[in-house]
Order: structure tokens, then C-alpha cells, then sequence
């Protein structure tokens, strides 16, 4: 009959360890920004990037109702940029990619995406980028 606490007790600490860890792993905010910073730093070979935790972006504001938090990314100049959104849940972002999606090519994280905000000039920093945070690329033309 001990046996059977022993058990109860083991089972019971693998279950809060388990919880523990979850629970650290889903917490998002400043580090995934920062991960996103990073890569556009070493993608885009920028020395000084610029972070506006409130996006002024329309993709971002037409999301403001399902987004968690939403930033612009940017190398500082004519440098690549990038909208980072971040969404309540999947929920929200399944419904903003079929009522609002963007229409600039755009990276899936998650429950995040990055837009790629750069203007006309064909470009890989948004693919390597998003290869490098572990996202998938949809919308590239060409």
C-alpha cells in the first residue's frame, strides 16, 4: 500500500514539473521581439534597428481587435521592415487571415506574424528571416 503514495507522490511532481515548463515556454512578449530583432539584425546586416512597440502599420490596426501586441521592426534608413503582430490566440489570427489577410508576403510564427513592409525591391530577408525564428513564408511572388 506505500508503493502506491510513492507513486501518487512521483506522479504528482512529473505532472508539476510538466505544467511548470509549459507555462514557461508560452510566455511570449519582449522575447519574442527580440528574436525577431535579432534575425532581421543578422538577415538584413543592419547596425542599428529601430522598435515601435505600437505599429502604426493599417495591417496591424485593422487587427487591433484580435491582437495580443503589434510593433514595427526596422533597420534604421531605407533598411527592411517588418510588422510584427501578435494574436490573442489562433483563433485570432485564422480570423484575421480570412477576413483581413495582408497584402504584402508575410511570415507565420506561432500565433504571430511578421509583414514584410519593405517597398518594391525583390528581397530574402523576410524568407531567411522567418527560416531563422522558425516561421513559414506565404504570399512571395515570383
Amino acid at each position: 500500500m506505500r508503493w502506491l503514495v510513492y507513486v501518487g507522490l512521483a506522479l504528482v511532481t512529473v505532472l508539476s514539473v510538466a505544467a511548470v515548463v509549459l507555462a514557461i515556454a508560452s510566455v511570449g512578449g519582449a522575447n519574442d521581439l527580440e528574436r525577431v530583432e535579432s534575425a532581421l539584425r543578422q538577415q538584413a546586416n543592419c547596425a542599428d534597428i529601430v522598435v515601435r512597440r505600437v505599429s502604426r502599420a493599417t495591417v496591424a490596426t485593422q487587427w487591433a481587435g484580435s491582437a495580443a501586441q503589434a510593433a514595427d521592426i526596422g533597420c534604421t534608413g531605407a533598411g527592411p521592415r517588418v510588422v510584427y503582430v501578435k494574436f490573442i490566440g489562433r483563433t485570432g489570427l485564422a480570423r484575421a487571415l480570412t477576413t483581413d489577410p495582408p497584402a504584402e508576403p508575410y511570415c507565420l510564427v506561432g500565433d504571430a506574424i511578421l509583414v514584410d513592409r519593405r517597398v518594391g525591391a525583390a528581397s530574402t530577408v523576410l524568407s531567411d528571416m522567418c527560416q531563422s525564428v522558425g516561421g513559414s513564408v506565404r504570399g512571395l511572388r515570383g
